[in-house]
């Protein structure tokens, strides 16, 4: 996850930049979801201007409430990085 940076255009969190602080370790970055109904609501709330790429794109957890998420028990089994899911926003 090294380079990731939120695709949010009004945020400016980064992985690296989050995980080195205290406050802002417990940041999570997740991917678009595949779903196209739902990945359509996550582009137009990111409210970005030009062309850039979703399949790329990650959205920090400031964006999401804890409502908005879906245990990973798959995750949480092999103790994965994201033991949660999110799928709202």
């Amino acid at each position: 996850m090294p380079g990731t940076r939120c695709t949010v255009a009004v945020c400016n969190n980064s992985y690296i930049k989050t995980k080195c602080s205290p406050d802002t370790k417990d940041i999570t970055y997740h991917k678009f979801p595949s779903n196209q109904e739902v990945r359509s609501i996550w582009i137009q709330r990111c409210r970005r201007a030009g062309k850039w790429n979703p399949n790329a794109a990650h959205i920090c957890s400031i964006h999401f409430t804890a409502n908005d998420f879906e245990r990973n028990l798959k995750a949480e089994i092999f103790s994965m990085f994201n033991k949660f899911l999110a799928y709202k926003f």
